[in-house]
């Protein structure tokens, strides 16, 4: 093979290698670090998903989440609303209102393409003895900043 054929074949191989793309145009989901802050959530927060990206954010749902003892004594008084670094991180969580312990939703992990971030999470079907008690079903984890859209991924129930 001639060598004037050869390397145009090999640069036009090799950028259609790089880039983080998945070849379709779309970037490339990585795992993102979280750290589950639920327990620092001591409220009932409306149904719905949360996404807060400053502490004013954060004190304005605060606020609106009327304060409730978690089920087994983990929690029997009022704690202070927690800060965050909101230049470095964002809190990302749901809420399924309040009910059975047990059926608390739970976030498994999360990803990112760069901007946009997908946050997967389960939620319970079978029952334990947090199911005697009522409390916030919520799930709440520290990320990365998230300047992009941020989703939510319900996965099917590992149990």
């Amino acid at each position: 093979m001639n060598i004037r054929y050869v390397v145009p074949l090999i640069a036009t191989l090799i950028a259609g290698c790089g880039g983080g793309d998945d070849g379709g145009g779309q970037s490339v989901s990585e795992n993102v670090p979280l750290q589950d802050v639920t327990l620092t959530f001591f409220r009932s927060f409306a149904p719905g998903t949360y996404v807060f990206r400053s502490q004013a954010e954060l004190a304005n749902a605060w606020a609106a989440a009327p304060f409730m003892p978690y089920p087994i004594g983990i929690v029997t008084s009022e704690p202070a609303m927690p800060t965050y670094d909101f230049s470095k991180y964002s809190v990302v969580g749901l809420s399924n209102g309040v009910g059975k312990w047990c059926f608390a939703p739970r976030i498994t992990n999360a990803t990112s393409n760069g901007k946009d971030l997908v946050v997967h999470y389960f939620v319970p079907t079978t029952g334990t003895l947090a199911c005697m008690f009522n409390g916030p079903l919520i799930a709440f984890v520290l990320v990365p900043q998230v300047n992009g859209t941020v989703q939510f991924s319900q996965d099917p129930s590992p149990f």
